[in-house]
């Protein structure tokens, strides 16, 4: 019975190192598995193992732009990124792979990207909407600010057209932007309207006279504006409209406003009457119509009658003559196919050019009154008056003006200051076309 006894557990301790050997050679064939398939390539469990640690390293990298989804981070679809419900911590698991993302370094998009390759917006002071983009007429914004805006944060944008016109008041200007504002081909009415009280500086509007023949100045005053440094009206061809005497203005219209020029240019601008600027013209209900320039530069520009300055008003009890006051001012080059080349104030205008400060009036041309046309009679209705003038003998730079009648005869100092009455044209005329500080 012993040697039974001895031989079962002889045999059992056999068949247990049988088995611990047995299992030990399992386990290592499984190692093997894993890394190796028969064919001597790397296991679906390897790859999946390489595929996690490459998803983990991407995770760590920065993102370019926009969110990341947890299957970005694990490599996972969507659909086997998360865990069953109904495992232990699924859900604090769940929520740790879902808000880790955030926490990445991100690089915020750039303002300008949506306006790549834009060179020019669109503003419509009538029907434009500040919450489009501008980027063609269809989606104009409404307010020059907006416009602005856009331009100042997109450096290149070049042009901003003008579809309707725009309100403005307060400081007008488009310094710290590569951009002018222009007439678009399909809009003649004005591009700016000052209402209030307003300060150009730093801003060119250029009419786009080559394409289009404007209804309007670029600029109609109601109001009061202020026309400093930087400043440049140009280009606007105000002929479309057929009646003579409603095409005024071709840079500027002046209608019961004031207007004070201490800087800037008005220049190669069209009309029918003033060329460059229209003071209070046809408008004997519009009250006290002014100009008071002591800077600035106005050439260039050609009309019918008076191709820089025109300037009218009213004799009506209660309202006044449009007056223009120059000091300082080169007013040259401009060209009126009739009288007044360079200003021209009739009937009803008070004109004083100082004798003390001077100013300069050269190379303008008409067919009479090359520098200064006035004119004074009773049969024009409310616009009849008795215009005054103070007209200085010398230049800016004290060249002598020699001024002269249309007969070609001297006018004696004691003429260049008055008031004409009755029913009188009074043309100035120079020869002059240089002046030293000009």
């Amino acid at each position: 019975m012993k040697s039974r006894k001895n031989r079962g557990n002889f045999f059992g301790k056999l068949a247990a190192v049988f088995l611990a050997a047995a299992l030990t050679c399992t386990m290592s064939g499984f190692s093997v598995l894993a890394d190796e398939d028969p064919a001597g390539g790397t296991s679906e469990y390897a790859q999946a193992e390489e595929s996690q640690e490459t998803a983990s390293e991407e995770a760590q990298t920065e993102p370019e732009t926009g969110t990341i989804s947890v299957s970005e981070v694990t490599g996972q679809s969507s659909e086997t990124a998360q865990e069953p419900e109904s495992a232990a911590g699924s859900d604090s698991e769940t929520e740790t792979r879902q808000t880790a993302a955030p926490d990445l370094p991100r690089k915020a998009p750039a303002r300008a990207a949506a306006y790549n390759g834009t060179t020019a917006i669109y503003l419509n002071g009538q029907s434009g909407d500040d919450a489009k983009d501008g980027k063609d007429a269809s989606a104009a914004v409404k307010t020059f600010a907006r416009a602005k805006e856009i331009a100042k944060g997109n450096p290149q944008i070049t042009t901003i057209y003008v579809t309707g016109t725009v309100p403005v008041s307060g400081s007008v200007s488009l310094a710290g932007t590569n951009a002018v504002i222009k007439r678009d081909p399909s809009f003649s009415g004005y591009l700016m309207d000052v209402s209030s009280s307003a300060e150009f500086t730093d801003i060119t509007l250029d009419g786009n006279g080559d394409a289009v023949l404007a209804g309007k100045s670029l600029v109609q005053v109601t109001g009061s504006l202020s026309i400093g440094k930087g400043t440049v009206l140009k280009n606007n061809y105000a002929t479309k409209d057929r009646s003579y005497f409603q095409s005024t203005g071709g840079g500027l219209t002046v209608r019961g406003g004031s207007v004070t020029m201490t800087g800037g240019q008005i220049t190669g601008n069209k009309a029918n009457i003033g060329g460059g600027i229209s003071i209070g013209t046809n408008n004997e209900g519009d009250g006290h119509d002014s100009l008071t320039m002591t800077g600035g530069t106005v050439s260039g520009n050609t009309s019918g009658s008076c191709g820089g300055i025109y300037v009218n008003g009213s004799g009506k009890r209660g309202y006044h003559n449009g007056e223009l006051k120059i000091t300082n001012v080169l007013i040259k080059d401009n060209t009126a196919s009739l009288q007044g080349g360079g200003f021209a104030g009739c009937p009803s205008s008070k004109t004083e050019i100082y004798l003390t400060d001077g100013a300069a009036l050269i190379g303008n041309k008409a067919s009479g009154g090359n520098g200064i046309f006035l004119a004074v009679g009773r049969n024009y209705g409310d616009h009849s008056g008795n215009p005054t003038y103070t007209i200085s003998p010398v230049m800016l730079g004290g060249t002598a003006y020699n001024w002269k009648y249309d007969d070609g005869s001297d006018i004696p100092l004691s003429g260049l200051k008055g008031r004409l009455t009755g029913n009188k044209r009074f043309a100035l005329n120079t020869d002059i076309s240089e002046d030293a500080a000009a």
